[in-house]
């Protein structure tokens, strides 16, 4: 029988080719071993009885990862393009391929060797530099459509530096992918060509995008786009985008960031794009997630957070995930739009109201607990929320609970800075065992720096409703366990 190597035997073979030895006169490396190294090596891959286990390579990480040292990973990398053979890639039936252009080879003919028209999946790490990059990678980026025309999956992050000619040749090797169906470009800003290319491809479905203050043109409508996120240093920018046409009205989740402090996002600007969104795809939309900033101690203009700037979504009756994750000053909104939201988005399994200041501190909206009840009451589904509100007049909303319906998938409670006074604790527990009997975490972080009540108060308050509440929570779940071991009793008849 015939022994069949391991890959690391195959790599030790490899390397030993690709290792120069030393002239015993000299102490040079022979020259005529550098060329017979490669030639060798050509021979061990083209040979028949490794075509199967090349084939079962379906990324070149793990091969990587089995180099001895990082020497050995880098004169492989130098002898790439001496490996080349009659126009046979190292690699032909590789399909996915991670290139990190800090570490990259010089020599352009890698791409040659790497890109292959076998390739389905490739992501690309820039340097993180606002300089030129070498002409060499220009190549590869440019030249990635025309040599992998089957790419499906692309992913190209640079998270610092904004070079024109970058952009110019990454979408320049976009136009020439026809079968994508995952596009990443979360760092820089597309051009109204590439885009309208990506809104005509027939099996996108998703998207990443950074849009910029610009006009875009759309030729394709996007045919098969589900999951879009969209990048931007400004609110107004991203908005535009939604409103000149680029969202499908197929589009079930949506995503937004912008990454610029202090640009929170406003109260008329939120119903815009509330709207927007609303128009086009209120039918498909499952997921909802905007998200500002982290915020800087520089003075904001007054934002508000206010009903009227959220009623459009309720229009989206599929949605199962709802986080705005908002910088503003005041939270407007109160008990009546959670029960307005908790009747017209039974689906809901995530929601997060939670608004921050430019402090970072939580924001206190006009809900009462009574507005976890509506939550409890029409969303059965649901199995996380996020919602800072007023608690601290306990009269108000203190065994509301009775005769309420519970909703029984509930794991997590956030209630961030929320105000609770020592009489509201042992209230509040019961209306959470109510509302929500199997909770696994209540959350609450540090308060307002408006507020006169110490933080350390309100810790020691909300610790006493988790000791509370996972006391009788223990404490159902033993009565459960003594029912089970008790069994039904038999009832026996003497006659």
């Amino acid at each position: 029988m015939h022994h069949c190597l391991s890959i690391p035997e195959i790599l030790v073979v490899i390397l030993n080719y690709l290792r120069p030895p030393l002239n015993d006169e000299e102490g040079t490396p022979d020259c005529r071993s550098l060329i017979s190294g490669p030639m060798l090596t050509c021979k061990l891959f083209l040979e028949p009885a490794l075509d199967i286990i090349w084939e079962s390579l379906d990324s070149f990480t793990p091969l990587v990862k089995l180099l001895p040292s990082d020497s050995d990973a880098l004169r492989a990398l130098s002898v790439a393009s001496q490996i080349f053979l009659q126009g046979t890639p190292l690699l032909p039936s590789l399909q996915s391929l991670r290139i990190a252009f800090d570490d990259y080879t010089e020599d352009p003919w890698s791409a040659q060797l790497i890109l292959t028209k076998n390739l389905r999946k490739i992501v690309v790490d820039l340097p993180n530099t606002s300089n030129e990059i070498k002409l060499a990678h220009k190549m590869i980026l440019s030249s990635l459509g025309a040599m992998s025309p089957r790419i499906q999956y692309i992913r190209c992050q640079q998270l610092e530096g904004n070079v024109p000619s970058i952009r110019t040749c990454l979408w320049s090797g976009v136009c020439d992918m026809p079968n994508l169906r995952v596009a990443h470009f979360p760092d820089h800003a597309i051009e109204s060509t590439a885009l309208s290319h990506l809104g005509s491809l027939p099996n996108l479905h998703t998207a990443t995008l950074f849009v910029a203050d610009m006009v875009y043109p759309l030729v394709g409508t996007f045919p098969a786009l589900q999951r879009l996120s969209l990048f931007s240093k400004d609110w107004d920018h991203l908005i535009n985008f939604t409103q000149q046409g680029g969202m499908p009205t197929q589009l079930t989740e949506f995503i937004a960031t912008v990454r610029l402090p202090n640009n929170g996002l406003t109260g008329p600007q939120l119903q815009r794009l509330a709207v927007s969104l609303a128009e086009r795809c209120s039918a498909t939309l499952v997921k909802i997630d905007l998200h500002a900033p982290p915020p800087r101690l520089d003075p904001q203009p007054p934002f508000e957070f206010a009903t009227a700037d959220i009623e459009p979504l309720l229009s989206c009756s599929s949605l199962q995930h709802l986080s705005l994750r908002l910088r503003c000053s005041t939270a407007s909104f109160d008990d009546g739009l959670l029960s307005s939201l908790a009747k017209a988005l039974p689906k809901l399994r995530h929601l997060n109201l939670a608004a921050q200041d430019q402090y970072g501190g939580q924001i206190a909206s006009k809900c009462t607990p009574v507005s976890l009840l509506h939550l409890a009451q029409h969303c059965p589904h649901l199995e996380w929320i996020g919602l800072v509100f007023a608690a601290e007049n306990h009269a108000e909303w203190a065994g509301k609970q009775k005769g309420s319906k519970p909703a029984q998938m509930v794991k997590y409670l956030g209630v961030g800075g929320t105000a609770l006074l020592e009489g509201g604790c042992k209230p509040m527990a019961l209306l959470l065992s109510a509302a929500f009997p199997h909770l696994q975490k209540i959350g609450h972080s540090r308060v307002h720096r408006d507020w006169q009540m110490e933080s350390y108060q309100i810790e020691k308050a909300w610790e006493k409703v988790n000791d509370l509440y996972f006391f009788a929570l223990q404490a159902r779940m033993q009565e459960r366990e003594w029912r089970v071991e008790e069994g039904p009793q038999t009832v026996h008849n003497n006659n």
